[in-house]
């Protein structure tokens, strides 16, 4: 495995021949721009995982971008191998972008969607991203205009960091259930076996009310290891029961992140008085 890393405020320019056997690139807090790293992108087969945060140039004028190679979020969403992905803190980076990358990636899969299929050829599959951790974190200016077509084709995901994306509301997060629901019917299966979802954290996202996140839990439940929802102060009282609830109910959890919230304490202590009988009736 070759890492690269490219840690400096200051103008960089990418060589314009990285080795093709770079699997990790790191250009976080650069000024590196979008067209210029689109385009070393697409000569790095191998790339598996690629920090992208803090870079003030990065997503400048990309949503009227037309050369799909020069436009960044297109190219991450294409690469085969790419797995791991990090655009925190790029505060360029907003619906318009996303929507318009996404809009590129589809273009493809809908024509083909549209030809008639012969009685010797499978249908065509809805357009897909084998990402398996993406951070998105403070991303102020994504909201569930571009977040929730986004999330409907992570069909891989395992990490999913949300902190502080503060104008994300709950459909977003109900968006990655609708991926268990897709699986599930067009494989025939009746469990929760198709969830990826590892871990998540949306911590600091205050525009969520709480039924999302009863959803995600419900319908990864079989998965969650670490789950981080620290200062969702408007998630009312009933809400917060009912995430408790779930809570109880993930076998595999061993990491759980529930301080700053503003709810009746008592709620929390239910909980904890809760995960104390059990363990004892376990030992």
């Amino acid at each position: 495995m070759l890492n690269v890393t490219f840690c400096t405020s200051f103008p960089i320019a990418i060589p314009r021949s990285l080795t093709p056997i770079l699997t990790v690139l790191n250009v976080s807090y650069t000024s590196v721009s979008s067209v210029q790293l689109s385009r070393a992108i697409t000569m790095l087969p191998l790339l598996s995982s690629i920090m992208l945060s803090n870079c003030p140039n990065l997503f400048i004028n990309q949503e009227i971008e037309k050369d799909d190679k020069n436009i960044l979020m297109l190219q991450l969403l294409l690469h085969k191998l790419l797995r791991s992905v990090n655009v925190s803190n790029n505060p360029q980076l907003n619906d318009s972008i996303v929507l318009h990358s996404l809009a590129r990636l589809n273009k493809n899969s809908l024509d083909m969607q549209n030809r008639p299929v012969r009685n010797n050829q499978t249908s065509i599959k809805k357009t897909s991203c084998l990402w398996t951790s993406i951070d998105l974190s403070f991303n102020e200016n994504l909201t569930n205009v571009s977040l929730v077509p986004l999330f409907k084709i992570l069909h891989s995901i395992g990490t999913l960091k949300l902190l502080s994306v503060t104008s994300m509301k709950d459909d977003a997060l109900i968006a990655l259930c609708n991926i268990d629901e897709e699986k599930i019917n067009s494989n025939s299966i009746k469990n929760h076996s198709t969830s990826t979802l590892t871990s998540l954290d949306i911590s600091g996202c205050n525009e969520l009310i709480g039924f999302g996140l009863e959803k995600v839990l419900f319908h990864h439940q079989n998965t969650i290891r670490s789950l981080y929802i620290s200062g969702i102060s408007t998630t009312s009282d009933d809400d917060t029961i009912k995430i408790l609830q779930c809570i109880k109910m993930l076998p595999l959890l061993n990491v759980l992140d529930i301080s700053g919230n503003k709810c009746k304490f008592s709620k929390v202590q239910k909980y904890f008085q809760f995960v104390s009988i059990t363990n004892t009736e376990g030992i």
